[in-house]
């Protein structure tokens, strides 16, 4: 009878024992997923300022990846512009940067992420374009001001508005729009300006004239509200006339303009519209380039301006003695028209001679060196007035 081995029996059963367990421990190994690559996806093929976009990522891979993600924006100028977890990317209107990158990170493998870029097609703003229907104001009033901006991918409407050409501080222009008109407001014109805020190259200026009044079938600007006088000057010239019927020395006081319109002119109205002119005292200043001597101060009814008047009310870019002729903005405020055309009109005051006069060119400058006497000129007569 054979000997039994029983060590190597033994031997045998050790073996096979490891082998089954290896074999029990492969059945239960799960095999790990890995990732190849992150592809993202949109929505939205006009992207523009305040769009919603939709993103979608797809996790590609071998045994089967999750497709969970964490989104992240990059580039962004604007904190408001942001993406949630599921995808959703809110571009705040004011963004300012382009292009934008999306990001989707794996959040299973964190090495693993998915990048695309998009642009984002800005406004491009044309003009803008002030919208009302008021071209003379009234001291007092408020006057409501809109604008629309146009131009491509829908431009934001936003605008900042602004006034000038004001005399009083409490003129001013809210953010909506609204004028409110100073009761002490003497300006001949205010500059009403709408600027776009996205491009501030673009704006467009409107200009509203100070109140007219209808005063025995003139137009009258109102240059100034005194207690219960209120000063007004003729909008355009009423009449052609030579300052004085000769060429000598001569001032305000004696010359012939003066005794026709404290005349002649004034008695052409009926004696109501006469008793609501004020009687006042003119003072005559002299030339203040020339140094030519004004005269005595008078008691007029009806008068021409000055030159320091006329800078006062039309406006004053202080150049008022520092040269012989003035030409500045203000020129188109001081624009007359006679039977349609622009025409110069006299002022009282001298000019570089004692038989020379002051006036305003055709083209609203300030001509302090003046015309002869005997030259033809417009009148612009001013006068206070009860009404």
């Amino acid at each position: 009878m054979r000997k039994i081995n029983y060590k190597l029996i033994m031997l045998l059963l050790i073996i096979m024992s490891l082998f089954t367990n290896s074999c029990d421990k492969r059945k239960h190994l799960t095999l790990n997923p890995i990732i190849s690559s992150i592809v993202i996806s949109h929505d939205n093929t006009d992207i523009k300022l305040g769009s919603i976009v939709n993103f979608t990522a797809t996790v590609s891979g071998i045994n089967n990846p999750p497709q969970t993600v964490t989104w992240s924006v990059i580039g962004n100028a604007s904190l408001d512009t942001n993406i949630d977890s599921n995808g959703i990317l809110n571009i705040a209107t004011t963004e300012t940067a382009t292009p934008l990158t999306i990001r989707a990170t794996s959040t299973f493998d964190t090495t693993k992420n998915g990048e695309i870029e998009i642009t984002i097609n800005y406004p491009i703003i044309t003009s803008v374009v002030i919208k009302n229907d008021i071209t003379e104001f009234f001291p007092g009033d408020v006057i409501n001001f809109t604008a629309m901006v146009t131009g491509d991918n829908d431009p934001p409407q936003t605008v900042k508005w602004t006034v000038s050409g004001n005399e009083s501080g409490t003129t001013i222009i809210y953010l909506n729009g609204g004028l409110n008109i100073a009761r002490n407001e003497t300006a001949i014109s205010l500059t009403i300006q709408a600027t776009s805020t996205y491009d501030t190259s673009i704006s467009e200026s409107v200009i509203i004239l100070n109140n007219i009044i209808n005063f025995v079938g003139i137009e009258w600007i109102v240059l100034e509200r005194k207690d219960e006088k209120t000063l007004v000057i003729s909008k355009n010239v009423v009449s052609y006339r030579s300052y004085h019927n000769n060429n000598s020395s001569v001032s305000w006081e004696d010359s012939s303009i003066r005794a026709y319109l404290n005349g002649q002119f004034y008695n052409s109205f009926g004696s109501n519209d006469r008793s609501r002119i004020v009687e006042v005292t003119i003072t005559n200043e002299d030339n203040q380039y020339f140094g030519t001597p004004g005269g005595n101060d008078t008691q007029d009814k009806i008068f021409l301006l000055s030159l320091s008047e006329v800078v006062h009310y039309f406006g004053d870019s202080g150049k008022l003695g520092s040269t012989s002729v003035i030409s500045d903005q203000f020129n188109s405020n001081r624009i007359a028209r006679y039977l349609s055309v622009d025409h110069c009109w006299w002022l009282r005051s001298p000019g570089r001679y004692e038989e020379n006069k002051s006036e305003i060119q055709n083209k609203g400058s300030i001509d302090l060196i003046g015309s002869r006497n005997l030259s033809s000129c417009g009148i612009r007569p001013a006068l206070w007035l009860i009404l």
